[in-house]
């Protein structure tokens, strides 16, 4: 089985759409014109088609069959912003599906109040489907959702950082969505140099010896059935490819022991490289 039969688990992550995004990314080099093009036809071939994107990651596509494609995008609370243009300008030839807050430990302030009220109008209208919150850290998390009724929380998710998982069964009890990114720590867990020397990361090459880490990543996140959607970022259409053709894995156990609560590890914002 591989894991292409999973497809519609996917949203692809369009941050190396517009920028150098990514510890291993050595050519610091955005993707190419050309290359998005491959991606979106590949993309289109398989019916991969819900995107997710950030009002910061300069990501233009503008498709020609209207509302097959769904885009999620994430907003900041306290930035100027004119949602209604977003909404209905800049997304009109997608289908709006979550609206994430990037910064939700601004809960408290009179911007977010006023910010979830149009949020709420707008899904009210039904010109966004979901609004939810994207999240680095668990501080905070329990005390906003009781503020705010939201509909999904995206969070990083991975063989070393398990931070989220003792708050994975509340968030189900709640009816919220989980949807994991960093999937590969930003590439960090596939690459064989060591790029950040971490005792962690050394334990991790460790178990992985003579696997594939790919399939190890994908495998570890596939077994938790709390995970509603995976988002992925790749630099071309063979990645992509290489991504959806990945054997699932029966009987494989992960370690506790490989986990990490070293934020200097786990949190990318404070990797020093």
């Amino acid at each position: 089985m591989k894991f292409i039969s999973l497809k519609k688990k996917f949203i692809l992550g369009s941050v190396q759409f517009g920028q150098n995004y990514g510890i291993t990314n050595k050519s610091r080099k955005k993707i190419s014109f050309k290359e998005k093009i491959k991606i979106f036809r590949y993309c289109k071939k398989i019916g991969l088609y819900h995107f997710d994107s950030a009002e910061e990651y300069n990501f233009h596509f503008k498709p020609r069959d209207k509302n097959s494609w769904k885009i999620d995008t994430k907003i900041t609370i306290g930035k100027k912003i004119d949602l209604e243009k977003i909404f209905l300008h800049k997304y009109k030839k997608f289908t709006l599906d979550t609206v994430y807050i990037r910064n939700p430990e601004k809960y408290t302030s009179k911007a977010a109040l006023k910010l979830f009220e149009e949020l709420r109008i707008f899904k009210k209208k039904k010109i966004i489907k979901k609004i939810g919150i994207s999240v680095y850290d668990i501080k905070n998390l329990k005390d906003f959702i009781k503020k705010f009724d939201i509909d999904v929380v995206q969070l990083p998710y991975n063989i070393i950082d398990r931070r989220f998982e003792k708050i994975f069964s509340y968030l189900k009890s709640k009816k919220i969505l989980i949807y994991a990114r960093s999937l590969f720590l930003q590439g960090l867990l596939l690459s064989n140099n060591e790029i950040i020397n971490h005792n962690s990361l050394k334990k991790f090459n460790k178990f992985a010896e003579g696997k594939d880490k790919l399939s190890l990543c994908l495998n570890f996140v596939k077994k938790n059935r709390y995970i509603d959607k995976y988002i992925i970022g790749i630099q071309n259409s063979s990645n992509l490819a290489q991504i959806l053709n990945t054997k699932i894995i029966k009987n494989i156990n992960f370690p506790k022991k490989l986990s990490s609560s070293d934020k200097k590890l786990i949190d990318p914002r404070l990797w020093v490289y």
